[in-house]
């Protein structure tokens, strides 16, 4: 099994919605800059954003809509 984990800022507010079935989601984007130098020695750094969705109730509940804002720190697993 293949694991991606992102450590990057929150791009907005996050969306928190109730489907249809009656379930709580939240849609938010995570964005990642890598800073490096490059072969003639300049700074460079490159911003990398990523769509997430989290689907589980509980976290959408008691972590995503009372902690996360525009400009949280997260780190997904």
């Amino acid at each position: 099994m293949q694991s991606v984990m992102i450590e990057g800022y929150v791009a907005a507010e996050p969306r928190c919605r109730t489907t249809q079935a009656g379930r709580r989601l939240a849609n938010f984007r995570v964005l990642e800059t890598d800073r490096f130098t490059k072969a003639d020695g300049a700074k460079g750094e490159r911003t990398t954003g990523f769509n997430c969705v989290a689907f589980h109730e509980d976290v959408v509940r008691n972590y995503i809509e009372p902690f996360m804002a525009k400009g949280s720190r997260v780190i997904l697993k």
